[in-house]
């Protein structure tokens, strides 16, 4: 929604700071479709040229949100590095909501979209919201870390934190020291640990 379906914004933005940009949000945008959005479809034309200036103009593309339509679609378009910046995974959380198309079913990746991610070297973020984990507290994200490095590897997987209010948390950002703790206390090697509390997305963010 933020390009108002106009691509040159793409190159103001980046002129403001903008270093990464999702596709949609929670509805479906002019650019691609959202898991939670009404028709939750795929890329649109806009969105195919709007990826290659992200990419032209330097800016990761962000597949948070993104429908399973648009991750298929836009992944493999993609040259430059990229990121589902916070997630969580419909086998471990992936109930329906009755009446609101957001849930866990529409918000988070199904394992074949995250592997499909991972295999062109995109990065999965954890988002660190409890009904996207699927429980509470510091187990619950050990829970869904492991799951990601089984399907992005060691170095795939990053904290997606998401701390905005939106969505119970299990802990705000002074509880990330005791998710390295409960990391390491479940047996991730202390180089796993840190890519995965910081230095993957930092190597990302890098380029």
């Amino acid at each position: 929604q933020v390009l108002g379906g106009d691509l040159r914004q793409v190159r103001r933005l980046r002129r403001l700071g903008v270093r990464m940009l999702a596709l949609a949000h929670v509805m479906d945008s002019d650019l691609a479709g959202s898991g939670s959005g009404r028709r939750a479809g795929g890329l649109t034309g806009l969105g195919r040229e709007a990826v290659a200036e992200l990419e032209a103009q330097g800016i990761l593309v962000d597949l948070a949100h993104a429908s399973p339509a648009t991750v298929r679609e836009t992944v493999p378009l993609l040259r430059r590095p990229f990121l589902v910046s916070h997630t969580g995974f419909t086998a471990l959380a992936g109930g329906r909501a009755r009446w609101r198309r957001y849930s866990p079913a529409t918000r988070n990746l199904a394992d074949a979209e995250a592997r499909l991610v991972a295999e062109a070297g995109g990065l999965l973020g954890v988002a660190l919201a409890a009904p996207l984990l699927g429980g509470d507290g510091a187990g619950a994200v050990v829970h869904a870390v492991g799951h990601a490095i089984e399907l992005a590897g060691p170095t795939g997987v990053a904290i997606g934190s998401d701390f905005d209010g939106a969505l119970p948390a299990p802990f705000d950002v002074t509880g990330l020291p005791a998710v390295t703790l409960a990391l390491l206390d479940a047996g991730f090697g202390r180089g796993v640990v840190a890519g995965v509390m910081g230095a993957n997305a930092l190597r990302l963010l890098r380029g």
